[in-house]
């Protein structure tokens, strides 16, 4: 898994450029995660994710590729996959829905997400969400 995770993101790095934009992300659960994604083009982007409040060695680090299936200034909805590791090691599915409800505030999200963790490990876990998302969106946009 961890050879899959490294060619991941391996295969994201000739693809950044000055294009894209960073945002932070956090969402609560049972299995709580933060993350920081990347999008590289419109629509598609790359998300690095480690879950929350639990100890050091439980960790489980995600990686994803997510694409953006509905587009809306106010709204989005997307799907992904990726792998994680440690915990529900495996790939993991997500899709998720998010919400800009202020106009004043677009590059703030409220965020929705159910995913499937651990599939091809020895267990496999639905993980339901709600956070939110953040988006450095850069002056020339």
């Amino acid at each position: 898994m961890k050879h899959l995770l490294f060619a991941l993101l391996i295969s994201f790095l000739p693809i950044g450029s000055a294009l894209g934009q960073f945002g932070i992300n956090y969402h609560q659960s049972d299995l709580s995660f933060a993350g920081v994604h990347y999008t590289f083009i419109p629509r598609i982007a790359a998300e690095f994710r480690l879950n929350t409040s639990v100890f050091v060695e439980d960790i489980s680090p995600e990686f994803l590729a997510t694409y953006r299936f509905v587009d809306r200034t106010s709204y989005a909805a997307y799907t992904g996959l990726g792998g994680r590791t440690n915990q529900f090691y495996g790939i993991v599915i997500p899709l998720g829905f998010q919400v800009s409800p202020f106009e004043e505030l677009r590059n703030f999200a409220l965020s929705s997400e159910l995913a499937l963790l651990g599939i091809g490990g020895e267990d496999v876990v639905l993980r339901g969400a709600i956070g939110f998302r953040y988006y450095f969106v850069r002056n020339d946009e």
